[in-house]
């Protein structure tokens, strides 16, 4: 990872996220039955072109009920993403992302995939995958560390070259609450580097949503996916349920 002969991608997060802070989601309207955490994520990260590399994130449970993840499963065809939300239990995901200028050899996915290859006919999305969070539970007072997306540029990229990456996070309860937190908007700076490293954490503020039981996580109506290149520019939208390309 060190090797003088590789390059590496310097990963920086700057939060811009919503100023509202999340409240509690009270269960079955016992005030002391809850569900509240807080979420942090890595600051920076160092990839080496043609590996990938995580990022990781932390979620401490401040509520009063234990957050069990749903089991992950590509397969399922609940939404097509993996989560069937009609059962008991978290999921998490991703709102999308938007990539400027482009995604200039970038690409990224949820959870923990490697190796990561794009998926046909995309111009920088992976297939997710979050089964590295299959039967966890964070019991209230404690945190979990975990590998949130993976990220590889290709192996030719140069030096000096510069994405910025925008994405939301999603935390969602399936049945019977139906309701979740968001992050909210953050954007990752990438820019070519000499040396691999991650950063501390650093807290990403949460608001509240709601959704309906038929569909996974809503999808704010201004998150597009945007891939633009020197030529051309490429729309892509992505949900929580599913990807369009």
């Amino acid at each position: 990872m060190t090797s003088k002969i590789l390059q590496a991608i310097t990963v920086v997060f700057t939060l811009s996220v919503a100023t509202a802070s999340a409240s509690p989601i009270i269960v079955g309207g016992d005030p002391s039955l809850f569900y509240d955490l807080a979420l942090s994520v890595q600051t920076s990260l160092t990839l080496i072109p043609g590996q990938v590399g995580f990022l990781q994130a932390n979620i401490f449970n401040t509520g009063s009920l234990p957050i069990a993840f749903k089991d992950y499963d590509p397969a399922n065809p609940i939404g097509g993403y993996g989560y069937d939300f009609n059962s008991p239990g978290a999921a998490i995901g991703s709102f999308g992302y938007q990539f400027v200028p482009g995604p200039n050899g970038l690409a990224v996915t949820e959870g923990h995939v490697d190796p990561l290859t794009r998926r046909p006919f995309s111009c920088c999305i992976g297939s997710p995958n979050f089964s590295n969070l299959n039967g966890v539970v964070i019991q209230p007072g404690t945190g979990l560390s975990f590998d949130l997306l993976s990220f590889a540029y290709d192996s030719n990229i140069a030096v000096g070259t510069n994405t910025n990456v925008t994405t939301a996070i999603p935390i969602a309860f399936g049945s019977p609450i139906f309701a979740g937190f968001n992050s909210g908007n953050f954007t990752i700076p990438i820019t070519a580097g000499e040396n691999a490293a991650s950063g501390n954490f650093s807290p990403v503020s949460l608001t509240n949503f709601t959704f309906s039981p038929a569909a996974a996580v809503p999808e704010p109506s201004t998150l597009f996916l945007v891939c633009s290149g020197l030529a051309a520019s490429v729309a892509v939208r992505r949900r929580v349920a599913k990807e369009r390309q």
